[in-house]
């Protein structure tokens, strides 16, 4: 297995380093790219992340059996705020239920309810930011899968593959 560095311990790769000479005169510049230098990298467009960019392209993602195309990047924001609401109507059940306990007397419906309003909003609040990162997780995963895909296109493109 051959070593990245060099026998006295130089990384050969950042020593043999030679810089692109494809730019204007004077270097790179934001306006060497395209967009100013912001934006999608050279060559890619936000079509080519497969991503559905009408109704139609919804509909032909929902029933694409070859799972090339992804939805859930698209509809995160709404499964988002579905639980969000979920979430804020149980709490609000839940502090309905504190407030019943006064049934049981006043004592014991002043300390429901103010313990729920501590310990119930700070497991409502755990529960949102689980919601979130439940949801950061898989759109992670698929704008990796999206890039992953779209480099090995490339370098299939490069190679003649």
């Amino acid at each position: 297995m051959s070593s990245k560095y060099d026998s006295q311990g130089e990384n050969q790769w950042a020593t043999n380093y030679q810089p692109s000479t494809d730019y204007p005169a004077g270097g790179p510049t934001p306006s060497s790219f395209p967009g100013g230098g912001y934006g999608a990298p050279y060559g890619y467009s936000p079509a080519a992340t497969g991503a559905p960019h009408s109704r139609d392209g919804f509909f032909k993602a929902l029933f694409d059996f070859s799972f090339s195309r992804y939805i859930t990047v698209d509809f995160a924001k709404v499964i988002y705020i579905i639980f969000m609401a979920f979430i804020v109507l149980t709490w609000f059940i839940g502090l309905f239920v504190s407030l019943v306990s006064f049934q049981g007397g006043v004592g014991v419906g002043i300390f429901a309810f103010f313990a729920y309003l501590i310990f119930g909003t700070i497991f409502t609040l755990f529960q949102l930011i689980g919601a979130r990162l439940f949801l950061e997780f898989f759109v992670a995963n698929i704008k990796t899968a999206q890039n992953t895909s779209i480099m090995s296109n490339d370098v299939e493109a490069k190679n003649g593959v």
